[in-house]
C-alpha cells in the first residue's frame, strides 16, 4: 500500500512536471514569436527609413535649381526666367510636401529641420523675386546672398541625411542582434 501511495505521488510529481514544461514551452515560443513578429516590423520600417533616404537626397538637390532662373536673368535679363523661377518655386513646395510626408520624418525634430530649410528657401524665392522684377539695387550682392542661402539650406538636409544615415545603421545593428539571439 505505501509503494502504492508512493508510485502514485512520483506519478502525480511528474505529470505535474510535465505539465509546467509545457507551460514553460508554450511561453517560450509565444515569446519568440512575438519578438519575431517585433523584429519583422521594425524590419519593414528600415526598408521604409531605405526608401527615403533618396528622397532626402533628391530634395537637397532640387535646393539648388530654385536659382538657375536667376542665375540665367542676370546674364541675359530674359523675361522668361521670370516664370522659370516660379515654376521652380512650385517644383521645390512639391518635393518639399513630399519628403515632410515620409513616416521616417515624423519626428519632432525632423520636421523642425525641414522647416528651417523650407523657411531658408522662402528668403530665396523673395531675393530671387526681387531680382527678377528689378526691385534690388544691387542684385548680384543679393544673388551671392541667395547662393549662400541656398547652399545653408542645402548643409542642413545633409545634416538631416547623414542623422538618417545613422539612425539606419543603429537599427540595423538592433535588429542584426535580435535576430542572433532569436536564432
Amino acid at each position: 500500500m505505501a509503494k502504492q501511495a508512493a508510485t502514485k505521488n512520483l506519478r502525480q510529481l511528474s505529470n505535474r512536471h510535465a505539465l509546467v514544461s509545457v507551460f514553460l514551452f508554450a511561453i517560450l515560443i509565444g515569446t519568440v514569436s512575438f519578438d519575431y513578429y517585433s523584429t519583422s516590423t521594425d524590419i519593414q520600417g528600415l526598408q521604409a527609413l531605405h526608401q527615403d533616404q533618396p528622397r532626402l537626397g533628391h530634395f537637397a538637390a532640387t535646393l539648388s535649381h530654385m536659382l538657375s532662373p536667376v542665375d540665367d536673368f542676370m546674364i541675359s535679363g530674359d523675361s522668361n526666367d521670370r516664370a522659370r523661377q516660379a515654376t521652380s518655386f512650385i517644383a521645390f513646395q512639391h518635393a518639399y510636401s513630399e519628403v515632410a510626408s515620409l513616416p521616417g520624418f515624423n519626428k519632432p525634430d525632423m520636421n523642425a529641420q525641414l522647416k528651417q530649410i523650407y523657411d531658408l528657401m522662402q528668403r530665396v524665392q523673395g531675393i530671387a523675386t526681387g531680382i527678377l522684377e528689378d526691385q534690388g539695387a544691387h542684385p548680384r550682392d543679393l544673388a551671392l546672398v541667395a547662393h549662400a542661402l541656398v547652399a545653408t539650406a542645402q548643409a542642413r538636409a545633409g545634416k538631416m541625411a547623414q542623422g538618417l544615415d545613422d539612425a539606419l545603421q543603429r537599427q540595423g545593428q538592433d535588429i542584426q542582434s535580435r535576430m542572433t539571439l532569436l536564432t
